[in-house]
């Protein structure tokens, strides 16, 4: 009986020494990078393996926690995060809404790419599934049930975010896949402040 409960606190300690070093390797990465900037190419697919939606754009990301998530095609929007508020801006519907900052209740993936790393280890559980040369990818499972994606896979070219693929409750894949990426260069933060036209319905939400 004392030897099976040693070995079972022997797993757990490995286990938990494989998790902090899987989240060690990710804060290497993410913590070589203070500014992203790269488009996309965003696809998606439902549970049938059916394509449901196209969209292509730009990613700025400012760590921490300040990101711009611009939709050019098929259907303009933007997301932007300076901080402290998340403004979704649909110039189709000339709507602004305005809304708090909020890590923990489902975190986005560009907030991962410009969040800290304590968030990142309080909210997912992080698992480095493939490391070839220059080639990494993570899988981050979130803690909350009210995240938006069930598992989100990150993959990086030494420390360029080379794709991303998600999987939400049900069962649709979102694949993204950045090109043109540029690393720590200078970003003015007036790029994380939204200006919209005259006549723009303005709805904020300070729950």
């Amino acid at each position: 009986m004392v030897s099976k409960f040693l070995a079972a606190i022997s797993l757990c300690a490995a286990v938990s020494i494989s998790a902090n070093d899987d989240l060690s390797a990710l804060n290497v990465i993410l913590s070589e990078t203070s500014t992203i900037s790269a488009q996309f190419e965003q696809i998606t697919m439902d549970a049938s393996g059916s394509r449901v939606q196209e969209s292509t754009g730009q990613l700025v990301v400012k760590r921490p926690d300040r990101f711009r998530w611009q939709v050019a095609a098929p259907f303009p929007q933007l997301v932007v995060s300076d901080g402290e508020k998340v403004s979704i801006y649909d110039p189709d519907l000339e709507q602004l809404t305005i809304q708090p900052l909020d890590p923990r209740a489902g975190a986005t993936p560009a907030l991962i790419l410009s969040g800290d790393m304590a968030a990142i280890a309080r909210d997912f559980d992080v698992t480095q599934i493939q490391h070839e040369g220059d080639f990494t990818r993570f899988r981050l499972i979130p803690r909350s049930v009210e995240s938006l994606f069930e598992s989100l896979e990150l993959s990086f070219i030494r420390s360029e975010i080379n794709n991303m693929m998600l999987v939400d409750s049900l069962g649709s894949n979102t694949r993204i896949d950045f090109s043109s990426v540029k690393l720590n260069q200078v970003i003015d933060d007036e790029l994380f402040v939204v200006s919209v036209p005259e006549g723009t319905d303005i709805i904020e939400d300070n729950d």
